[in-house]
């Protein structure tokens, strides 16, 4: 699915004003991270999700969404990078 072009979209959802498309761009990492932290343990590597994140510079963004007015978009991103930034 990252392979795809997929994976792309969620950096663009996060930086639209519209506070839906925000949160669903937001839980679309959380599960991205979610699956590379399995895959990185079970094959004894590093979180590819969360590099890819890192260099397309998006942990910046998801940094400022913790200032966001709307609470859940707080939380969420609170949440990804409490849960998944080393």
């Amino acid at each position: 699915m990252a392979d795809k072009g997929i994976f792309d979209y969620l950096g663009v959802f996060i930086q639209n004003p519209d506070k839906a498309l925000i949160l669903a761009g937001l839980s679309g990492i959380e599960k991205f991270l979610a699956m590379g932290a399995l895959i990185g343990l079970k094959e004894g590597t590093e979180n590819k999700f969360l590099e890819q994140i890192e260099k397309k510079g998006w942990i910046k963004i998801i940094e400022s969404l913790q200032t966001h007015e709307n609470i859940e978009i707080y939380q969420l991103a609170v949440n990804i990078l409490e849960r998944f930034q080393a």
